[in-house]
C-alpha cells in the first residue's frame, strides 16, 4: 500500500566537477550571539556557521540548485575542517579549496544588538582566505564555468596585481562572465595595505574588468568617495561599462545598464519584500545567489532581481547567514504567499538529516524498569549502564543484516549516554526521551528543554504522552500546551521531535482511538517530525493513517511502530503488517527484545555474551519480518 509522501528535492552534489558558478573569496567561521538585543561585549553564547561572502554565496547558490565550486583557503585546523565538512554537506565542490598549515581559518563575531551590522568583529590575523594562488585554479575549471564571482574585499585585502590578478586576467580571457560584489567591509579595507584609499584603488581595477558589478548604497558611495548616491552612480557609470546592480535593502534593487535612464530618479526599482529584520549580514550574499540562479536560467534581469530580493528578505529575517540561505522550493513558496513563517518551516524540513529509511531501532531509553531491576537484584547504576552497552552490541552485531535502512536506538542520558555517543559516531539514528516517566499530564525531565541546545543536531527528541481522545478537555489542553513548548524548543535549535502516543493501558487503543488522537494533535497546531505508535489493527488502519498524513502534514517522516512489551510471537503479525505499509518507516521496540534478557542478566543467570546473543536474535528476527512485509507489498 502506497503513502503519497511529498518527495523533497535533492541538493547539488560536489561530484559535479564542471561548476556553472565558481566563487572566489572569503570563507570564514561565523560566531553569532544567541542572545537577542544584546551587544557583543555582553553576549554569553554563540552559534557557529560557515560564513564569509564567497562561502555564503556558494552555499546559497548550491541550495538553489546551481552547480557551484569555491576557490579559497582555510587553515589546517579544526575550524578549517568544520568548514570543509559544511561544504561537503551542502554540495559545494571543494576541489579548489586549499589548506594552509601556516595560516589560521578566519573568524567573525556578531552581537545581535539590532538589525544593523555594527556589532561585527573580524579575527583575521594571518587569515588563510587572504592567500589564493594562481596555480590553485586550473584553466579547465575556468573553461567549464559560466560565471566567476569574486568579491571586492578579496582585492582590498590582497594586492590584486599578484596571484589573484592572474586568475582574474584568465577569467577575462575565458568565456566566463566576471561578476564582482563590492562587499565593503570597513574593518578589513581600512587595515589593508594603503588603508581605505589603497583598498578602493585596488577594487577599482577589479570592477573595471567586470561584466557585472553588484553593490549597495554605501558601497557605491565608498567607491566614488562621495556621500551622494546619485553622484556615486554617475561615477560608477563613467568608469564601468558593465551593468550595475544597486541593492536597496528592503526597498528592492535596481538594474542599471547602458539602456537605463540618465536620471537616477527615472531608473525603475524592482520592489523588495517586507519582513522583520533580525540580521542583515549575509542578506546581500543571499540576494546575489538568488539573482544568479535565476539569471543562469535565462530569466531577464527584472525577474532575477525579484528572486534575489526574496532570498535576501528570507535571510535578513533569520539568525545566521549560510545556514539561513533558502532552498529553491522555499523561495517559490515565499514569493507566492510572502509568509516568512511557512518558508521557515519548509527551510527546517529541507535541512533535516537525510536518513535512510526505514529505521530499525532498539528502544532502550527506559529508566524506571532499570531502577526496579537494580532494587530487586541489588545492582548499581554502573550495571544498568553496562547492560545498555550490551544492547548496543546486539545492534552492532546485526549491522551486516541492515542494508537499505538505518540502525538505531532510543537511549536515555542517565544510563545510555556513552552508547548514545558511540552510536551517533557510527551513523545510527538516535532518539532521546524528554518526558518524565509515567507523567499524566505530561511533565518534562528537569532542565530537558533548556538543555536541547547541548544536543547533537542529529538526535531526535522523543516524547511519550499517555493520551486518549476522550480525555477531559483540561487534561488534553495541559498536555498539548506542554507539547507546544517542546515543539518550539526543538525548532529553536533545529532538533527533530517524535511524538509517541499511547492510550492509558486500561483504555481502548484500536484504530479509531489512534486516528482520533492524531487528528487532535494536528488540530492543536502540532506537527511532529516522527510519530511513534502502537501497530494498527489492519492494513486499512495503516492506510487511513497515511491518508491523514497526506492531508495534514506531507513532510512528516512517517510512523515508527512500538512494541508495548508484547511477546514477539504475539507481535509478529503486526510487524509484518507494518512492513507492508509504506507510512510505517520502521520500528522502535524495546522490552520485547531486552525484557526477559535483562531480568536474567541482572539476576546473574546469563553472561554478557549470552545476553547480547539473546537480544541480537530477537532484533534480527524483527528486521527480517518487517522486511518480509516490505517484500510482500512490492510484489
Amino acid at each position: 500500500m502506497t503513502w503519497n509522501k511529498t518527495k523533497l528535492p535533492e541538493c547539488s552534489t560536489k561530484e559535479r566537477r564542471n561548476s556553472t558558478l565558481l566563487c572566489m573569496g572569503r570563507l570564514t567561521v561565523d560566531l553569532y550571539g544567541e542572545q537577542r538585543n544584546t551587544s557583543l561585549k555582553r553576549t554569553r553564547s554563540f552559534r557557529r556557521y560557515a560564513g564569509g561572502s564567497s562561502g555564503n554565496l556558494a552555499i546559497g547558490a548550491a541550495r538553489l540548485g546551481v552547480p557551484v565550486g569555491l576557490i579559497t583557503t582555510v587553515g589546517d585546523d579544526p575550524m578549517g575542517d568544520y568548514l570543509m565538512n559544511v561544504l561537503d554537506r551542502e554540495g559545494v565542490c571543494d576541489e579548489l579549496v586549499r589548506k594552509d598549515p601556516e595560516r589560521r581559518t578566519a573568524l567573525a563575531f556578531l552581537g545581535m544588538l539590532d538589525a544593523e551590522a555594527v556589532n561585527l568583529d573580524f579575527y583575521r590575523e594571518a587569515a588563510a582566505d587572504e592567500v589564493i594562488h594562481d596555480n590553485q585554479v586550473p584553466q579547465s575549471a575556468l573553461d567549464g564555468c559560466e560565471i566567476f564571482a569574486v568579491t571586492g574585499t578579496l582585492a582590498a585585502a590582497i594586492a590584486v596585481d599578484g596571484e589573484v590578478r592572474k586568475i582574474v586576467d584568465r577569467v577575462v580571457s575565458s568565456n566566463a562572465q566576471l561578476v564582482v560584489d563590492i562587499d565593503f567591509r570597513k574593518a578589513i579595507w581600512e587595515k589593508s595595505p594603503g588603508g581605505l584609499e589603497g583598498a578602493v584603488e585596488r577594487v577599482w581595477r577589479l570592477l573595471e574588468a567586470a561584466t557585472l558589478v553588484v553593490g549597495n548604497e554605501d558601497e557605491f558611495c565608498v567607491m566614488a568617495q562621495t556621500d551622494c548616491l546619485e553622484e556615486a552612480i554617475k561615477e560608477m557609470r563613467s568608469r564601468i561599462s558593465a551593468p550595475l546592480i544597486l541593492k536597496l535593502g528592503g526597498h528592492g534593487a535596481m538594474w542599471i545598464d547602458a539602456d537605463s535612464p540618465g536620471s537616477f530618479g527615472d531608473i525603475p526599482v524592482v520592489s523588495g519584500y517586507a519582513v522583520d529584520a533580525i540580521n542583515p549580514v549575509g542578506a546581500g550574499d543571499a540576494f546575489l545567489a538568488g539573482f544568479l540562479s535565476s539569471w543562469l536560467n535565462g530569466e531577464p534581469p527584472e525577474t532575477a532581481l525579484k528572486r534575489g530580493n526574496a532570498c535576501g528578505a528570507i535571510v535578513v529575517s533569520r539568525h545566521g547567514c549560510s545556514e539561513a540561505s533558502p532552498y529553491q522550493h522555499e523561495v517559490d513558496m515565499f514569493m507566492e504567499n510572502q509568509k516568512a513563517s511557512d518558508a521557515a518551516r519548509l527551510h527546517r524540513i529541507l535541512g533535516r538529516h537525510n536518513w535512510k529509511l526505514p529505521v530499525y531501532a532498539l528502544a532502550c531509553d527506559h529508566r524506571e524498569p532499570f531502577d526496579k531491576l537494580m532494587e530487586e537484584f541489588g545492582r548499581s547504576e554502573s550495571d544498568a549502564r553496562h547492560f545498555k552497552s550490551l544492547a548496543a552490541n546486539a545492534v552492532e552485531r546485526a549491522m551486516p543484516q541492515i542494508v537499505d535502512a538505518s540502525p538505531g536506538m532510543l537511549l536515555d542520558q542517565r544510563f545510555g549516554q556513552q552508547e548514545m555517543d558511540k552510536g551517533e559516531l557510527q551513523g545510527w539514528w538516535i532518539g532521546r526521551p524528554v518526558e518524565m516517566t509515567g507523567s499524566r499530564p505530561l511533565e518534562f525531565e528537569t532542565g530537558c528543554l533548556e538543555g536541547l541546545c547541548e544536543w547533537s543536531p542529529g538526535q531526535v527528541a522523543k516524547c511519550l504522552v499517555w493520551h486518549h481522545p476522550d480525555d477531559a478537555d483540561a487534561l488534553r489542553e495541559a498536555q498539548f500546551t506542554q507539547l507546544d513548548r517542546l515543539q518550539n524548543a526543538c525548532h529553536a535549535v533545529n532538533i527533530e521531535w517524535m511524538l509517541e502516543i499511547v492510550p492509558p493501558l486500561h483504555m481502548d487503543r484500536g484504530n479509531e482511538t489512534l486516528l482520533r488522537s492524531m487528528k487532535q494533535v494536528y488540530d492543536a497546531g502540532l506537527r511532529p517530525d516522527w510519530w511513534k505508535l502502537p501497530g494498527f489493527e489492519d492494513d486499512a488502519g495503516w492506510q487511513r493513517a497515511g491518508d491523514l498524513l497526506d492531508q495534514r502534514d506531507q513532510y512528516c517522516r512517517g510512523i515508527i511502530m512500538l512494541g508495548l512489551n508484547e511477546p514477539y510471537d504475539t507481535l509478529r503479525k503486526s510487524i509484518v503488517r507494518a512492513g507492508r505499509n509504506e507510512v510505517c518507516v520502521g520500528f522502535a521496540i524495546g522490552r520485547t527484545i531486552f525484557g526477559d534478557v535483562s531480568h536474567q542478566w541482572f539476576a546473574g543467570d546469563v553472561t554478557d555474551e549470552e545476553a547480547i546473543k539473546g537480544m541480537q536474535d530477537i532484533y534480527a528476527t524483527i528486521i527480517a519480518d518487517f522486511e518480509s512485509g516490505r517484500a510482500e507489498a512490492s510484489k
